[in-house]
């Protein structure tokens, strides 16, 4: 929240440019991404930055969180006219109780928590 209050865009990571024939804001940093998972020597077709979206996707799933929530976790649109014109959206203490729903089990990532 202190960080977001320093910026007065809004936005969480208010130096993204936007970019492509849509304009997006991610344009520029999927193309990182991508070429981070090269240097990784993760080089399969059908893995891409979006593949990551997937993933927390099938774990937002497999924890039972409702679609409605779960959309606004992963960034995209809301399925309803009644949220998408007439709702903020969820603040974001509650987005971050939904993120904390994600389980990978068998796999440990202690080491990336301070």
């Amino acid at each position: 929240m202190k960080h977001l209050k320093k910026h007065p865009s809004g936005r969480l990571f208010p130096g993204l440019k936007r970019g492509g024939p849509d304009g997006k804001l991610n344009w520029y940093f999927t193309g990182r991404v991508g070429a981070h998972f090269k240097k990784l020597g993760i080089s399969r077709k059908r893995v891409t930055f979006h593949s990551l979206r997937t993933n927390v996707g099938t774990a937002l799933d497999r924890a039972r969180v409702p679609e409605s929530e779960a959309v606004q976790a992963l960034g995209h649109e809301k399925m309803s006219m009644s949220y998408s014109v007439y709702s903020l959206g969820l603040e974001l203490p509650a987005l971050r109780a939904i993120v904390e729903k994600i389980r990978y089990p068998g796999l440990s990532l202690a080491h990336l928590h301070a």
